[in-house]
């Protein structure tokens, strides 16, 4: 059988939008616990609307919106990469993926701020490029992200999203 010819294998996930509310669900999972399983299902889920559900199916103003990322934004988007590639695989052995990589470290579950240690308890915390953020950091940026590309009826990406980012560098 030619698989141009075979059916979908998706089961009830259509649009763009559908993942993207799959994503929002993921991030208040996330929020619950702070587990394993749920950051890697919550970077899996923004890793792949990011690289190939907007680019299949997003409507043109999506498109343009991912294409218009900010470089920090799109840096973001490369550790996302890294995270659920690292995390699907148990080694990143390709050399393109390698030579994209800009995780640095990735901490186990600890308490490394005020916000775990006061509200959420032990959460990731990953270094990349010249930024270190919490998995709730991460999540907040990712969110106000695809929240841009998604909702937002602003033309410019938010300058509190750079800002935001720009916080978190190790130089600070």
């Amino acid at each position: 059988m030619n698989t141009i010819n075979k059916p979908p294998t998706r089961f009830g996930l259509e649009t763009c939008n559908d993942f993207y509310e799959k994503l929002k669900w993921e991030s208040k999972r996330l929020e619950d616990g702070w587990g394993i399983y749920d950051t890697f299902n919550f970077i899996v889920t923004a890793h792949h609307l990011y690289v190939d559900w907007i680019d299949r199916c997003g409507n043109s103003t999506v498109k343009d919106r991912k294409s218009r990322l900010p470089v920090s934004a799109k840096l973001v988007m490369q550790c996302v990469a890294d995270l659920a590639n690292g995390n699907k695989h148990w080694q990143i052995n390709h050399n393109s993926s390698v030579a994209r990589q800009v995780v640095k470290n990735v901490d186990k579950p600890m308490i490394g701020d005020y916000y775990s240690y006061f509200i959420a308890g032990p959460m990731i915390y990953v270094d990349f490029d010249d930024y270190s953020l919490s998995m709730s950091e991460l999540m907040d940026l990712l969110l106000g992200y695809f929240k841009w590309i998604f909702e937002d009826e602003g033309i410019l990406f938010p300058l509190e999203l750079e800002n935001q980012l720009d916080s978190r560098k190790l130089s600070n």
